[in-house]
């Protein structure tokens, strides 16, 4: 009804300002991301307006959100290019035992031995989830984590019934679903944001994040 759309316009509102005064690139992509799902679930032609407001900002963006924001395309400018080479160690990290990768440690010892000599920071992890659980866990790792990946996908978008007219489903259905497919589109954002950030190493991230899948699925029983 009215009052959970004016709610949900405010806290869009605030969300939208907090977002843009991060400069976090990563959560940008995330957010974009999560509103495609959103977007594609119950309005698919929502998805043409997001890519017209999405090629106006990148046009028109000026001063410093302008630079921070074409400045996800441009891999050796600033931080980027240090970033570009802890993924290059990363994978000398995971050549270097496949099967298991070097371990599950702070990276500073096992960087010095892999980093680059073009390389400035030390860092203990490499800024990429992907990466990151390559390097310390190897192939099992890897198996492992997109195990946990698809059990939170299944676990968060339980009992959205996906296909044709899911639209008029997920509005007939209520705030539950609404809740799922939010919490769906968060998680999406979640897993696109990890290719910038090792957003599974940090707990304050974690604990909302499993917080809000829980709600999803106990959402499955809301009248």
């Amino acid at each position: 009804d009215s009052r959970w759309r004016w709610g949900a316009a405010g806290a869009s509102l605030l969300l939208a300002v907090a977002l843009a005064t991060t400069f976090t690139r990563s959560s940008w992509i995330g957010a974009f991301v999560g509103l495609v799902v959103i977007l594609g679930a119950v309005w698919p032609w929502g998805l043409a307006v997001l890519a017209v407001a999405g090629v106006s900002t990148w046009t028109f963006a000026r001063g410093e959100w302008g630079d921070r924001l074409h400045s996800i395309v441009q891999p050796h400018q600033g931080y980027n290019g240090e970033r570009v080479l802890m993924w290059e160690a990363g994978l000398r990290m995971f050549r270097s035992d496949w099967l298991t990768g070097v371990g599950l440690q702070d990276l500073h010892e096992a960087y010095a031995r892999f980093r680059s000599p073009a390389a400035k920071e030390e860092v203990g992890h490499l800024h990429n989830t992907y990466v990151q659980i390559a390097a310390t866990m190897g192939v099992t790792g890897l198996v492992a984590f997109a195990w946990l990946c698809g059990a939170l996908l299944r676990t968060a978008s339980a009992g959205i019934a996906w296909g044709r007219q899911v639209s008029a489903r997920l509005r007939a259905e209520g705030e539950g679903a609404g809740l799922r497919l939010g919490v769906t589109a968060a998680l999406a954002g979640f897993l696109v944001a990890g290719i910038f950030e090792w957003n599974f190493g940090d707990e304050e991230l974690l604990y909302h994040l499993y917080i809000l899948v829980g709600m999803a699925w106990a959402s499955r029983d809301w009248s």
